[in-house]
């Protein structure tokens, strides 16, 4: 076998769909193949398999049973995946903390964002802890990374129907396949859905196309061209309710789940996405291959919709506002690297040297104004906006960011260690077209990351990692100076067990995490902020994934951090961020039938839980309550039963299938709370044939 026949072997393993429910291999911890049991840091793999079975229509839902990841934090919007890993808010770095095949997805100047419809993925992995070592400026509570569909050689056609509650309708193709004796291939995922949005009178549309094509023009090069087009001429409900009547008693009564603040007539959320990209690999020899990625994009995104304001005194009037904004981004991202086998004495070295470029130039403007009052438990729809919004924001950006990492993977015995440093070069310019202001900043970052795993012969393996991170702060203080980058720092220990020839894999983890430099009220300038803040995320993680029997798979996690500012000049040192939960649960049992007369048949259910989060203000906060969720699915394979009918399948599913009305995150009582997903239906017809 070639060099680059076994970087293609493992490529496939490590972004590829997983087998079943486990994925052995991923590249996103150290950007190598390297197995999961193997690595010495905390990391959730989520299977095309798993992705299928509970029929997910976003990253958030994909993400649901995973620990440590408290997804939907705006519950039943799905235009967004906003979300917190280990206390972490996505929010914080604007959404820019997903990555795409290794290079990042970014938030605009206010409200743009890249998001990938899951149909379009083979996985979605959650890498926990610091990560600028390998992917620059990020989230000290981890990444989320997203692998494409892409060539695989094998024949493949897919065709998907399904239909649902809420006039929920989708069309989905995957095709795939050779020629030229394996020098050509090809892949083509398409899906096109439409479904009603969770406030009432509102719809969510898309149709996304992703083309990829590989050359292989010998055993030892591999050229990858790929593309995605997305667009969403409507995005469904983007509006909170008021505390009192979701969360709190109101003396009106209870708001159902459908409750909207908003205009169904000026409701536009439109968004086109558009991403060229290539991936090249060469093998040198058996031992040193070279790899580069390189994808630019470009996000369009205009907004025309009615929100909520404010509560008045009848607890039954809303005031609203109407706000509009048009956000342009472009991007430009690569990633090359060099990475080689050697021995010194008895140790092996997996080693890579790289560098990575990103560039963003982005432009976006805000404005609101008034909208007449509507009594949401009543609502009557239709009322005119005279007063058009007035723009009083309009901004620029470019950033630019460029790093050069060095990793070390090392091995002697059943010991596996690894080091990795990267220095990384940033520049962010902020133009204020409107006031006609503007200011530079230019940050550098050297970060650390250390890890050292011992796996024993029977499967058990003990790990230490401690790892870094920066992320610079787009503001000024009371000085006119930029701030320094916020630092996050990691440690974490760890063990893994996954024995040889057992399709499964327990992870149990400690983790103490902190950000630093965060900012603080400036006691001199109150208007102002300082650097003098830390937040500190303690707690300990459960993962487990495994194939308990022929008939018995399972998908089980459980979190629980402490969150809180250790540091704060604003006397929140001991509090708890808003809208994080404490504890965070899940667990998945899927059965399949043996052979006999319920051949056929796999049945999946599953329970998430989360535990209160805080709402509110830093200074006045309030509780929203846990809640847990059903989910269920049910699947036929007319092929186990009938030849002629292979690759058949019927499948149903049901979220919160008791349709459980629940808060999923509040921001003000009177602005600012979001129900969660209510109960929702499907059914399904694929065939792969």
């Amino acid at each position: 076998m070639t060099l680059l026949e076994q970087l293609v072997i493992d490529g496939i393993e490590a972004e590829g769909p997983g087998e079943g429910i486990i994925a052995n291999q991923s590249r996103t911890a150290t950007k190598t193949a390297t197995p999961v049991a193997l690595t010495p840091q905390s990391i959730s793999v989520v299977t095309r398999q798993q992705m299928d079975r509970q029929n997910v229509e976003t990253v958030n839902q994909a993400l649901r049973y995973t620990p440590g990841v408290a997804a939907e934090l705006w519950g039943g919007v799905t235009g967004i995946d906003q979300l917190s890993i280990r206390g972490f808010n996505n929010a914080s770095t604007g959404l820019s903390d997903t990555f795409l095949d290794g290079l990042r997805l970014r938030g605009g100047v206010f409200f743009a964002t890249q998001q990938v419809d899951p149909f379009l993925l083979e996985r979605v992995e959650v890498l926990k802890g610091p990560s600028s070592v390998l992917y620059g400026n990020a989230n000290p509570g981890g990444i989320v990374a997203l692998s494409s569909k892409l060539p695989t050689g094998e024949a493949l056609r897919l065709v998907e129907l399904a239909g649902g509650t809420g006039n929920h309708g989708r069309v989905s193709v995957d095709l795939g396949g050779s020629a030229a004796d394996q020098t050509l291939l090809y892949r083509l995922a398409a899906t096109l859905h439409t479904t009603a949005g969770q406030g009432q009178g509102t719809t969510a549309d898309r149709f996304a196309i992703a083309p990829s094509v590989t050359w292989q023009p010998s055993a030892e090069t591999s050229l990858t061209l790929m593309a995605r087009v997305q667009h969403d001429p409507r995005s469904g409900t983007f509006s909170s309710l008021p505390a009192f009547g979701t969360l709190f008693p109101n003396p009106n009564g209870w708001l159902p789940i459908d409750a909207y603040v908003g205009e169904p007539g000026y409701n536009r959320t439109a968004r086109d996405q558009v991403t060229f990209g290539y991936q090249f690999d060469h093998a040198f020899n058996q031992d040193w291959s070279v790899s580069s990625r390189a994808r630019y994009g470009r996000v369009d995104m205009d907004i025309a919709r009615v929100v909520l304001s404010g509560l008045q005194a009848d607890m039954r009037t809303v005031d609203r506002a109407a706000e509009v904004s048009s956000d342009r981004f472009d991007t430009f991202d690569m990633d090359h690297s060099i990475s080689g086998h050697l021995n010194t004495g008895p140790i092996e070295h997996d080693v890579l040297v790289g560098a990575g470029y990103e560039y963003f130039s982005g432009r976006g403007d805000y404005g609101q104004g008034y909208a007449p009052p509507l009594d949401i438990f009543a609502p009557t729809y239709g009322a005119p906006i005279v007063d058009l919004p007035m723009i009083f924001m309009d901004n620029s950006v470019i950033s630019k960011q460029f790093g050069l990492y060095v990793q070390d993977q090392m091995t002697l015995g059943n010991w596996h260690a690894t080091l990795v440093v990267r220095h990384d070069w940033s520049s962010i310019e902020t133009v204020d077209h409107l006031m006609g202001g503007g200011f530079t900043q230019n940050d550098e970052a050297t970060t650390f990351r250390g890890g050292l795993l011992y796996r024993f012969d029977n499967g058990i393996a003990p790990y230490f990692n401690y790892a870094q991170s920066f992320q610079p702060l787009n503001q000024l203080s009371a000085s006119g100076l930029p701030f320094e980058p916020t630092r996050g720092e990691l440690y974490e220990v760890g063990i893994k067990y996954q024995p040889d020839g057992w399709n499964g894999l327990l992870s149990a983890s400690l983790f103490h995490l902190t950000q630093a430099n965060t900012l603080t009220t400036d006691p001199a300038n109150p208007a102002f902020s300082i650097q003098a803040g830390e937040i500190a995320s303690m707690g300990f993680e459960l993962e487990a994934r495994a194939s308990l029997t022929d008939q018995f798979e399972v998908i089980a996690g459980y979190t629980y951090q402490d969150v809180s500012y250790s540091r704060d000049n604003s006397g929140w040192v001991g509090k708890t961020p808003l809208r994080t939960p404490e504890h965070i649960a899940s667990a998945w049992l899927t059965w399949t039938a043996p052979d006999g007369p319920l051949a056929g048949i796999e049945a999946g259910v599953g329970v998430r839980y989360s535990g209160g989060t805080l709402g509110g203000t830093m200074d006045d906060q309030f509780e929203t309550g846990s809640y847990a969720l059903v989910d269920a699915s049910l699947n036929y394979d007319f092929g186990d039963t009938n030849p002629n009918l292979e690759g058949l399948n019927l499948q149903l599913n049901a979220h919160n299938l008791f349709d459980n009305r629940h808060v999923a995150a509040c921001y003000d009582a009177t602005t600012g709370c979001f129900y969660g997903s209510g109960r929702s239906l499907t059914a399904k017809v694929s065939n792969k044939f």
